[in-house]
């Protein structure tokens, strides 16, 4: 048992505080044997992960973004800015693209290798457009969580940003409890204040 459940809890729990209804559109939880099987469908195992994933979708399996765009929202149902959480087989099925797209890409471009592009068992979880926050399920640390992005720039480029699932929502709760999300009414979405998020950055990010 971990604490990846406890945490997202957490901050569905800071999303009804700010005034944001995205807790009204996530869809109910999944068994795990239904992950393991999902996710065996496209190649990946779930050895060293399967706790958290577990965790984390037997909570909720993910939001239901068809019924938020019949509630007419004018923005993606994002659990923090650039993060919707994806049920499982949209996470598996945006994993086939991406690997689909890398395989087309690295064709393309002498000398380059599909992993470049999309790694091999980085399962998008949390994403939104064509970047993502990724699990990786084959890697030597199998677990860690991934920023991953199409273009990269020298801003954000694809990088390590927390060693588990369980320190990257702790990291998003801990965002909520100072204020560098918040929901704006207005525009019916959660904001990051740019200031505040030094506060709590990524774990890998931190100088501990």
């Amino acid at each position: 048992m971990t604490s990846v459940g406890a945490f997202l809890t957490d901050i569905l729990g800071w999303h009804r505080r700010v005034g944001s209804p995205l807790g009204d559109f996530l869809r109910d939880g999944i068994t795990g044997a239904e992950v393991a099987s999902t996710l065996a469908s496209v190649g990946i195992g779930v050895d060293g992960i399967a706790d958290e994933l577990c965790d984390l979708y037997s909570c909720h399996n993910g939001v239901d973004q068809e019924a938020w765009d019949r509630a007419e929202m004018p923005w993606p149902a994002e659990l923090w800015p650039g993060a919707v959480f994806f049920d499982i087989d949209r996470a598996v099925g945006t994993y086939a693209a991406n690997r689909d797209t890398a395989m087309v890409a690295s064709r393309e471009v002498p000398g380059s290798e599909p992993d470049e592009y999309w790694p091999d068992g980085l399962l998008p979880i949390f994403g939104l457009g064509v970047n993502a926050f990724g699990v990786d399920c084959h890697g030597p640390a199998p677990g860690e969580v991934w920023a991953w992005y199409w273009e990269p720039t020298a801003e954000d480029p694809c990088r390590r940003v927390a060693a588990s699932l369980e320190e990257l929502l702790e990291s998003v709760r801990g965002r909520f409890e100072v204020d560098a999300y918040r929901w704006d009414p207005e525009r019916q979405i959660v904001v990051e204040d740019h200031d505040r998020l030094s506060l709590v950055p990524w774990p890998a990010d931190r100088n501990d």
